[in-house]
Order: C-alpha cells, then sequence, then structure tokens
C-alpha cells in the first residue's frame, strides 16, 4: 500500500506517503463531525392545497441534530410541494398566499402536463422546494413572527422533508 501512495503522489518515502494519509484521515474526520446525519420530517396533508406549520418538528429536528452553530438546510422530496418561512401570527397570511398562487398560476385544463396537476409544479417553482436556515443557540433563527410552512400543492398525501444540519 505503501508504494502504491508512493507511485500515484509522488512522494519520495513512505514516511512522507504515511503523514500524507493520516493528514487526510484526520481532515475528513474533523469535516465528518460538522454534519449531523439528515433527518426526515413526515408530513400529511388532508386537502388538495394546504399550508402546514412545520416549524415545531423542524426545531425538534434541529436540536436532536446537536448544532448549536451552524445551517439547516430543509429539501421537499417532492415536485409539488414547497417550503417557505412567513408569518405564523395571522392565519389571513396563509390565505392571501393561496390566494395569489391561485391567480398565478390556476388550475388550468390547457396545460399540456397530463397528470393535470400543472398548477402544483409551478406553485412549487414560484415558492421553491429547500430552504436553508441559520441555526443559532442550537435552534433555527427565525423572527418573532415567523415560523416555517410545508406548501402541499397536490394532495391530499403523504410527504417527507428533509432536515440536514451543519455546524460552523
Amino acid at each position: 500500500m505503501a508504494k502504491d501512495c508512493q507511485a500515484s503522489r509522488g512522494f519520495a518515502s513512505t514516511a512522507a506517503c504515511s503523514k500524507s494519509s493520516l493528514f487526510f484521515r484526520m481532515a475528513f474526520a474533523r469535516y465528518h463531525k460538522r454534519m449531523a446525519e439528515p433527518m426526515t420530517i413526515d408530513v400529511t396533508s388532508r386537502q388538495r392545497i394546504e399550508i402546514i406549520n412545520i416549524g415545531g418538528e423542524v426545531a425538534r429536528a434541529v436540536a436532536e441534530s446537536g448544532v448549536e452553530e451552524g445551517i439547516c438546510v430543509l429539501q421537499s422530496l417532492h415536485t409539488t410541494a414547497a417550503l417557505s418561512v412567513n408569518e405564523s401570527a395571522d392565519p389571513d397570511v396563509k390565505k392571501d398566499l393561496l390566494r395569489q398562487l391561485a391567480l398565478l398560476a390556476p388550475r388550468d385544463p390547457s396545460f399540456l402536463h397530463a397528470e393535470g396537476n400543472s398548477d402544483a409544479h409551478i406553485k412549487t417553482s414560484l415558492l421553491g422546494p429547500s430552504l436553508s436556515l441559520v441555526v443559532s443557540g442550537g435552534r433555527p433563527l427565525l423572527g418573532a413572527w415567523q415560523t416555517i410552512y410545508f406548501c402541499e400543492f397536490d394532495g391530499p398525501r403523504r410527504r417527507q422533508v428533509v432536515v440536514k444540519c451543519v455546524k460552523g
């Protein structure tokens, strides 16, 4: 193995190769410790179009990750469901958002997509399937009135959101 290391990396001695190999293993271990394993949040929608508050579930996932300071990436695993950070105090905000999205991408039988859910794909593209959130003090950093929403546009369905936290 030492000869393979010398030949492929151009090292003059086995000692140099061993030191280099140790350095790379240590660097990988430090990098790997920065990342928590991804977690999955299960979301069940009950209507075709629905906005579901998943802020509590995300906060629990971040806490379980052990990341105190860093970043948290959320990813919907679906092409007809988006994620959003928005106001949680007034339920009319969700109603207004859904009403405006319906104007921007109405359900239209003239769409070419055979499944008949093109409006759901468009709404997801407008909002986006992922979010990046700052983690501080072991929690997602959100404003006083903010929460994290899962936006279902083609339900009812069982869905998944992946949560990945990275120290840093």
